[in-house]
């Protein structure tokens, strides 16, 4: 029987907590920069410096899909 905080044997919390620290990683590197003006440029700097911290690629791609969802959900949707 799985407790309310699982998704396919999966705890929710823990999910969130890989979340937050991805990001977190994202903002020690980025710095105090607006989330508006993130752009590709940004990116590629941001996984130069993950790689120059010797960081496996599977974790920078890892981190750089949160941001990619953060962004979007962040993003006004339109109503058309």
């Amino acid at each position: 029987m799985r407790s309310e905080n699982s998704r396919q044997g999966i705890n929710v919390s823990h999910l969130c907590v890989q979340t937050l620290m991805g990001l977190n990683m994202l903002l020690n590197v980025m710095g105090d920069i607006d989330i508006g003006i993130v752009d590709e440029n940004h990116v590629m700097e941001y996984k130069t410096a993950r790689r120059k911290d010797q960081v496996k690629p599977v974790t920078i791609n890892t981190e750089t899909r949160k941001l990619k969802a953060f962004m979007e959900e962040m993003t006004p949707k339109t109503q058309g």
